[in-house]
């Protein structure tokens, strides 16, 4: 049976460029083949013979809908040498970046096979997820980002889990994970956080404060910093036992 030839499209994300054709030109340090743009020696030489003109400088053409082969040695070259390292094309639907790609590489055949992947991510995760005792979707909620939960019925943090999981199944599986030691650690000051025993603080530099008011951005235990980012502050409380011990109190009373 022959096989099926590969091929991906180039689809415009700008409107402008759905019906007319966009003209770029190739980065200077491009066409001097710099290394940190992973095209020297060989690809060089290979883009220097395939794309002659655009090598020189001169302009060329993206064009909506266009399809690329990829058996096609002109075709395979542009994908995955080229376009990588064009600001105005996206290599996938999901790197599209706002107001700076004006296209996206779409391959259908990989596009499905991930969405059939997720599928299963997603699966596995909500029988996970289902197979825990529900004293743990507390715990669970507040390892995604879930706030505010304290009044939450069982269902409702199963809902919110289910729903969560849909859009991202791997931030599930690593909260199941053996490899993620510090999750315990995250859930530990998220709760602190629930509680109001530690507060996440904005930057204030008004002047017309007193500087006891003042403080920088990051994570308060009263008026004491802790860290900027949670991170930091874990590891902070991590190395102060005596803060530990009342922390941990704060938490149980």
């Amino acid at each position: 049976m022959k096989e099926k030839r590969k091929k991906v499209t180039l689809i415009a994300v700008s409107n402008i460029y759905r019906d007319k054709p966009y003209y770029f030109s190739l980065p200077y340090d491009m066409i001097n083949g710099k290394e940190a743009l992973n095209l020297s020696g060989p690809d060089l030489q290979k883009a220097k013979k395939l794309f002659s003109t655009l090598m020189e400088g001169e302009q060329s053409v993206l064009t909506n809908k266009k399809v690329y082969w990829l058996d096609d040695e002109k075709d395979s070259f542009m994908v995955n040498k080229i376009f990588p390292i064009l600001p105005e094309v996206a290599m996938g639907i999901d790197e599209i970046v706002k107001g700076k790609s004006l296209f996206y590489i779409q391959d259908v055949e990989k596009e499905a096979e991930s969405d059939v992947s997720k599928e299963q991510l997603i699966l596995k995760a909500k029988n996970l997820i289902n197979d825990m005792p529900e004293n743990g979707y507390s715990d669970l909620c507040l390892f995604i980002g879930l706030k505010d939960i304290r009044n939450y019925t069982t269902n409702a943090k199963l809902k919110e889990l289910f729903k969560f999981t849909d859009k991202d199944p791997k931030l599930i599986m690593k909260y199941f994970s053996k490899q993620n030691n510090n999750n315990v650690e995250i859930v530990w000051f998220r709760k602190l956080e629930e509680d109001n025993i530690v507060s996440k603080r904005t930057g204030n530099f008004d002047q017309s404060l007193p500087e006891s008011e003042r403080h920088g951005p990051g994570y308060y235990y009263n008026e004491r910093f802790l860290g900027a980012t949670e991170s930091e502050s874990i590891n902070f409380v991590k190395k102060d036992g005596d803060l530990m011990k009342i922390l941990n109190n704060k938490l149980q009373e």
